[in-house]
């Protein structure tokens, strides 16, 4: 439990531990397992090869999840690549859920060159850099269009278990890396960096700050009214005693309601990464 503890110093970072009576996301037993696996660092991993190394990429591992969720051997990644999906889908489904008039979600992947002029690129960069960049998503909000980026940041090799106990740590680093790279091939004024929003998780569940912002932006557009006969776009909320401090207080809700929707994605496809990885660990242990 000190691991636990550790690694949850926050309401946030310790909200996968209220799963059992979540909002959308209420967790089967096996997911909180996982959840609880990850985040307390429990030794799952039983075989290595020269007992440092994992027995499915060969790359020097510990005994904890951490390593499950940044491996790249044998397919483990394409279920990295299932989760980024999902999450995305489910993020345009809270923000579609929000009916707020003022917000917008395009469909399709809009370029980046559509919003920002291109950077020249000299000879000594790679093709790559020539090549347009888009983004996952395009959400409207009171006429400014925001580009979003989803990334689940998973924890480098070097610093595997320190990185699954720093809250935040891995969400920072996808966030910073996001923005770098939009930044690096195009000119981004400052004043519309604010519409590049990498919306980033780190692997354990936890938000970045621009995430957080972002959809606190969403929840700070919707009308809230007391009178439930104004419209059904608006959040009613009876402010006869409460106030502002009420009305607060209702968007505080729905946003952690947003919240554990969207985190409890990112927890169940982890633990359809682990049950993957320890599904092959096992041949491989018997092909030995």
């Amino acid at each position: 439990m000190q691991a636990i503890q550790r690694s949850s110093m926050g309401r946030e970072s310790a909200l996968f531990l209220e799963y059992r009576r979540g909002f959308r996301g209420e967790l089967s037993d096996s997911h909180f397992d996982a959840a609880i696996i990850v985040r307390s660092g429990y030794p799952i991993i039983s075989h290595r090869v020269n007992d440092n190394q994992c027995a499915i990429c060969n790359l020097p591992c510990g005994r904890s999840a951490a390593h499950i969720l940044a491996c790249n051997g044998q397919g483990i990644p394409a279920g990295r690549t299932i989760r980024h999906t999902h999450v995305q889908d489910e993020v345009l489904v809270v923000v579609k859920s929000a009916k707020s008039p003022s917000v917008h979600v395009h469909s399709g992947a809009p370029d980046y060159s559509d919003y920002f002029t291109k950077k020249v690129v000299t000879a000594n960069e790679t093709n790559a850099d020539a090549t347009n960049r888009f983004a996952d998503a395009c959400i409207t909000i009171n006429g400014d269009d925001y580009l979003l980026d989803f990334n689940v940041s998973g924890p480098a090799q070097t610093v595997l278990a320190q990185a699954i106990l720093s809250t935040g740590a891995m969400a920072k680093s996808g966030e910073d890396r996001k923005t770098r790279l939009v930044r690096a091939q195009y000119h981004v004024p400052d004043s519309k960096l604010h519409t590049i929003v990498p919306f980033a998780l780190d692997a354990t569940g936890t938000f970045g700050s621009r995430a957080t912002k972002f959809l606190k932006t969403i929840v700070n557009s919707i009308p809230i009214s007391g009178d439930d006969d104004d419209g059904d776009n608006e959040l009613v909320v009876d402010d006869h005693d409460g106030g502002a401090n009420e009305f607060a207080g209702a968007r505080s809700s729905i946003l952690w309601r947003f919240k554990e929707s969207i985190v409890a994605v990112v927890l169940r496809k982890n633990a359809s990464i682990l049950r993957n990885y320890l599904r092959k660990m096992g041949a491989s242990a018997s092909d030995g």
